[in-house]
């Protein structure tokens, strides 16, 4: 049994677990995010290593997801990193402006 498989059966047992209690929000918050887990992800330490050329690819309208989906996939889960890239977005785009 893979990984992706191990986590997907853990998720199905808690869900059960909790079924029978009341609802916690952080409960649902982390079984969500355990049911977007995936056996390759990158930590926000890699993201932030690649973050700069996602957004440039971003900003000349090129679709950064196709040559980086590991990176998509983490802002997608990831609230801090998705709100640092879209800093770096507003900051790139004054620069761009200013010019």
């Amino acid at each position: 049994m893979n990984v992706k498989q191990k986590m997907r059966n853990l998720l199905i047992w808690l869900q059960g677990l909790f079924r029978k209690t009341p609802r916690n929000p952080e409960v649902k918050v982390a079984l969500s995010m355990m049911a977007m887990t995936h056996e390759q992800e990158l930590s926000c330490d890699e993201v932030h290593a690649l973050i700069d050329q996602f957004a440039e690819m971003h900003l000349r309208g090129e679709n950064p997801a196709n040559f980086f989906p590991l990176v998509q996939r983490h802002l997608e889960m990831c609230p801090e990193c998705r709100e640092e890239f879209e800093a770096l977005l507003a900051a790139l785009d004054v620069i761009l402006v200013s010019m």
